[in-house]
């Protein structure tokens, strides 16, 4: 078995676009069985590089993996973009989403909206599983086939992952895990089981599929899915499921024994073991803030995310909730993604580290043919869509306590595209390049990196000789001594070997290894998990060594044997795992803490206590965080809800944190114990469980109501105000209205509480908090009658507030609470130049829709008001009307200059009635009496959307060439609108700043409007690497000692270079030392494609206005970053 074959796919930013090469099937004679030139960069000093398969014999390849013959198996990602739909592209699908439960669910979603897609497309293309061998020894392949082409039904997603055994090639691809047979070795799968279903539950987001099958030590299949999640019904009958939630799974061979073994994932790429069993993976980041994490994979743990997070960015204009929503999700402000914080949600299992921000394919070098640098680290692909953006890292990941911290990370490999990256047997690494973007096309390939050294060379033919030559016809004195072999892989395969001729032949070897007293064998801990698999098999003696080993003097085997008591759930070991929590190995007590979980009956209050024991140690100076996930693993599984509401009672810090999360996992209203407890992190966790689950739709659910939410954080003042705006009645409003004019609270969270009250009457089905679609139950009364008894209190306040933004909205949603302004007040206000044109838009829709109305002497007089968005107001209300004259005015609108709010009105207005009459003024726009040019984009808008079929096809062919849409957006646009895509769907906050918030990957945006005109914005958009920044390029650095360096170019000089990597950490080289330094290539991905014209004209106009930062330090920028 390979050390990690899980082959995975990356994650997919943008829309995607372009086209696949011909469906056809490929002509493998023309294969050139000889390497060519290398396509990367900067490689690792002890290897050379060379393309080995590329175009056309390959289209769109995502992974490879290599089965013991050496045979070569790649997987065609050809459906990303033909016949996987994603909700990015389509704005129906997205409230669609959050209402699919099951599979069946999504193909229901199919059939019933054909109008929109057609389900011919669904099934358009199909997913190909490649098979290629090298017959003639040279290291190139010369013979290919079609293994499989049979993934392309409707509810298939993309493959991504392939795992090639020597019978059989287990394969992901939504919906199912499976398993393709080649019985005759002919080159073509005769069989393709499906071996688990019920993954892909939703459409978004496309590549957050099935990913990462992998062999485990247990001989067991692990495999990932993204949030597109799983609904899945086990052996028992049990249906597992989070359908917007990632997790990690295990299943027996022919997909038996399926269990979830961890939750809470985004988009875990390939998953790995390290050569102790502790298995890792690399999730991709949310692109909104937030960062790619290294996750320690623990038993049951949850590490926290769901895909509901990104409602308030990629989803935001898209929901129910108008404005009535968190300004930044609560995953970013609260710091779920991050290290582990006291500040930060508790019952969110923390990563180890960061790294990266596109981790995709991933592998654990191991064996005699890696040079000794890079034993047993990681090589993790940071997919990025290009070349210039993407590379691949070595990572290295370091015990501590109970769990792991992030170790070294240097750049392996630059400059090459790659999507995943496989150690060969032969000692060689391979890397999988996808194309030249996020669409298949004719640039993928896959390029190897061989050894330099003539001894890595002949080891790693010596370990692809001895995998090939298989084990089962070795003695069991030969397995044995492989079993101490370098390569985790060749010792694997003899552990499996050992097994597979029984337990009378393997239990005496394994034994003997594993009482033997040399230390630090790893032969000793393969012995360990062969007598686990032994012990799967029936064995009872092999539980019995297994409970015996629990006492041993070395701590991975008393580690591991606890580890196996728990999967195996060998109930005679639980006294034992009880005396091992006494254990002075931080690690051995957390697994044993799992076992317990997985051995003991529910309820137990014999092993509740003993678990409790150890959080009572595990608390202050002697804190872990991988000892509290473990403990909450079995506490899930274990303890009542009785038990865990009893522990409010504890004079237990850590218990009493250990009750909340407990019952936050169980979702029982018992957690309301815990709401006045002496401490107050217990208690915003409480807070936090009580809103975030079903528990506030209990009736304890109201005590929310009651507490004092002055002086908390920000996101839990913001969960009291929803909860409050969610039951309703008379008390939430009171709270709500009293959040509202309480001007000493954050203005985000008090502009959340107007706009609460504004959607009173029409409560969104999306939480406006949480981003998940949670319909509220609770009968409402009409804020119109709970508003009477607080007008007093409200008009008090429009009297003294003087910020004018807040003046604005209260008066506005003062309109929407039935809270009447004196009619002759309002004419007043509204015809009053001196007020700020927000509010007299306000009072206008104020004065509209009182008793009394607005007259047409007053709309008269706003035709000719100084303010443009007046008029373009009054134009509106004045052709509904049918004023004398109005067409007259409409047309002379459209011609006006500096007033594009007015031109706006004129064409909508026009529009409507005479839509051919807007052609004429298309055709006509240049010129001494054109139309203003910052409006051309919404004219070109409304002609596209015409309901007039010949006026839309009139500018189809315009239309068709993006560029033509991109010069229209270098004038006019909202700065405003412009700072939402920053911060939302653009995701440039992801690598950019702004006024101190905002990623470091690329300069500081907060003053680039002041340096660089609209033209060179537009280009820095659609083409990054036009003109770069100095300090923010990604260069390599080629040291005289031949090592190799890549990152962000921060400062060169004679003296020296100083160069940034992906992950933050600064390398400094004196000038002496530097051969050469490549030049800086842009990190950031064209975005011209991604944004609409309309956001993509709101953005520039953003940072345009960003000159107005006067506060701000000025420094030179460029664009392109």
């Amino acid at each position: 078995m390979n050390d990690c074959p899980a082959k995975i796919s990356f994650v997919f930013l943008f829309v995607i676009t372009g086209l696949l090469c011909a469906t056809s099937q490929p002509d493998f004679s023309g294969l050139s069985n000889q390497l060519g030139p290398f396509k990367g960069g900067a490689l690792h000093p002890a290897y050379k590089g060379n393309t080995w398969l590329s175009h056309p014999q390959i289209s769109g390849p995502a992974s490879i993996d290599f089965d013991p013959l050496g045979r070569a198996f790649i997987n065609e990602a050809r459906r990303m973009g033909r016949g996987v739909p994603d909700t990015r592209s389509s704005d129906w699908r997205v409230l669609e989403d959050f209402r699919l439960k099951t599979v069946e669910d999504r193909l229901a979603s199919y059939q019933r909206n054909q109008d929109k897609k057609e389900m011919s497309w669904y099934k358009g293309t199909a997913d190909r599983v490649l098979r290629f061998i090298d017959s003639d020894g040279n290291g190139v392949p010369d013979e290919g086939s079609v293994f499989d082409d049979r993934c392309k039904e409707t509810l298939d997603g993309i493959g991504f992952s392939l795992l090639a055994d020597r019978d059989a090639v287990y394969y992901t691809c939504i919906p199912a895990l499976r398993k393709l047979t080649d019985a005759d070795n002919d080159g073509v799968a005769e069989k393709h089981e499906r071996l688990v279903e019920g993954f892909g539950i939703r459409a978004c987001f496309k590549g957050h599929d099935l990913h990462g099958v992998i062999r485990g030590p247990d001989g067991r299949l692990y495999f990932s899915v993204g949030d597109r999640g799983y609904s899945v019904i086990d052996d028992e009958g049990v249906r597992r499921a989070a359908p917007q939630r990632g997790a990690i799974f295990r299943c027996d061979d022919d997909g038996t024994n399926f269990e979830v073994y961890a939750h809470g994932l985004r988009n875990p790429q390939e998953i790995a073991f390290d050569e102790f069993g502790n298995l890792f993976t690399f999730d991709n980041t949310g692109d909104f803030g937030d960062k790619a994490r290294v996750v320690y994979v623990l038993d049951n743990a949850d590490s926290g995310w769901t895909a509901d997070y990104q409602s308030h960015h990629q989803h935001v204009n898209k929901l129910d909730w108008g404005k009535f929503h968190l300004w930044h999700t609560a995953w970013v402000g609260e710091g779920s993604y991050d290290l582990y914080s006291k500040s930060a949600p508790q019952w969110i299992h923390p990563p180890v580290g960061h790294v990266g921000n596109g981790p995709s394919g991933v592998v654990r070098l191991t064996g005699p043919a890696v040079p000794t640098d890079l034993r047993g680290k990681f090589l993790m692909c940071n997919y990025r869509g290009s070349s210039t953006r993407s590379e691949v890292l070595s990572i290295s990941i370091l015990s501590k306590g109970a769990g792991f911290e992030l170790g070294e990370v240097t750049p392996f490999l630059s400059a090459l595209n790659a999507s995943d990256v496989e150690l060969g047997y032969d000692g060689r690494i391979y890397f999988v390049e996808y194309g030249s973007g996020w669409a298949p096309d004719d640039k993928g390939s896959v390029q190897v990196a061989e050894p330099l050294a003539e001894n890595l060379k002949k080891s790693g033919m010596d370990v692809a000789r001895i995998i090939k030559d298989g084990f089962d016809h070795r003695p069991v004195g030969a397995l044995i001594d492989l079993l101490g072999h370098m390569d985790l892989r060749v010792r694997q395969e003899a552990q499996f070997a050992l097994v597979r001729k029984g337990s009378e032949v393997a239990f005496p070897p394994f034994l003997k290894i594993i009482e033997a007293s040399e230390s630090g064998s790893l032969s000793q801990v393969h012995a360990i998990w062969g007598i686990g698999q032994l012990a799967r098999l029936g064995s009872d003696k092999a539980n019995r060594l297994l409970i015996e080993t629990l006492q041993h003097p070395r701590v991975e085997l008393r580690a591991n044997a606890a580890r196996l008591c728990g999967d195996l759930k060998v109930a005679d070991a639980q006294s034992h795992l009880i005396s091992v929590l006494n254990n002075d190995s931080p690690r051995v007590v957390s697994l044993s803490a799992i076992a317990l979980g997985r051995v003991a009956k529910a309820g137990d209050s014999k092993v509740v206590d003993a678990l409790l024991a150890v959080a009572r140690k595990n608390q202050g100076e002697n804190f872990d965080v991988s000892t509290r996930h473990a403990i909450l693993s079995a506490l899930n599984r274990l303890a009542t809800p009785e038990q865990a509401e009893s522990w409010a009672k504890s004079d237990s810090l850590e218990i009493r944190m250990l009750g909340v999360i407990t019952l936050r996992r169980l979702e029982h209203p018992g957690m309301v114990a815990y709401l006045q407890d002496a401490d107050l992190g217990v208690r915003l966790e409480t807070i936090r469980a009580m809103f975030d689950t079903s528990v506030i739709d209990t009736p304890v659910g109201a005590r929310l109501l009651e507490l004092d939410y002055h002086g908390l954080p920000i996101f839990i003042q913001a969960r009291l105000l929803v909860a409050a705006a969610r039951f309703g009645n008379d008390a939430g409003f009171s709270r709500v209205l009293a959040m509202a004019l309480d001007k000493d609270l954050d203005p985000k969270v008090q502009t959340l509480a107007f706009r609460a009250l504004e959607r009173w009457d029409a409560y969104p089905q999306i939480d406006p908090f949480l981003g998940s679609l949670r319909l509220s139950s609770h009968p409402r009364k009409k804020s119109s009658i709970l508003a009477i008894k607080h007008v007093s209190n409200y008009l008090s306040y429009l009297a003294q507030e003087k910020r004018t933004d807040f003046l604005t909205l209260a008066t506005e949603v003062s309109a929407k609470l039935g809270i009447s302004l004196d009619p002759a007040d309002l004419q007043l206000q509204v015809l009053n130049p001196k007020l700020s044109t927000d509010l007299r838009i306000v009072f206008f829709g104020s004065l509209l829709a009182s008793k009394s109305g607005m007259n047409d002497e007053t709309l008269a007089k706003l035709l000719d008001d100084p303010q443009p968005k007046m008029r373009a107001l009054a134009l509106g209300e004045a052709y509904e009307r049918r004023m004398e004259g109005v067409d007259a005015l409409a047309e002379k609108a459209v011609r006006a200059k500096r007033a594009p709010e007015v031109v706006k009105q004129g064409i909508l207005s026009i529009g409507k009635r005479d839509p051919r009459r807007l052609l004429e003024f298309w055709k006509s726009r240049s010129g001494e009496n054109g139309i203003d040019a910052d409006v051309w984009l919404d004219l070109y808008l409304a002609l596209e959307q015409s309901e007039d079929p010949d006026v839309r096809s009139s500018v189809k062919s315009f239309g068709a060439i993006p560029s033509n849409l991109q010069k229209l957006a270098l004038r006019g646009g909202d700065p405003g609108a412009g700072e939402s895509v920053f911060r939302g769907q653009g995701a440039c906050m992801q690598c950019h700043k702004i006024n101190g918030e905002g990623g470091e990957q690329g300069p500081d945006l907060s003053l680039v409007g002041k340096h660089l005109g609209r033209g060179k914005l537009l280009e820095s958009i659609v083409n990054p690497s036009a003109e770069i920044s100095p300090g923010y390029g990604l260069s390599t650095v080629v040291l005289k000692n031949g090592e190799v360096y890549s990152g962000r170019l921060s400062s060169q000089s004679e003296k020296e270079v100083l160069l940034v990597s992906l992950d933050g950490q600064k390398m400094r080289f004196s000038g002496g030392e530097v051969d050469q330094v490549s030049p800086p290539i842009s990190a950031m991905p064209p975005m011209g494609q991604a944004l609409s014209p309309i956001d993509l004209r709101d953005l520039i106009a953003y940072l345009e206005s960003t000159r107005s930062n006067r506060a701000l330090p000025s420094r030179s920028l460029k664009h392109g970053d």
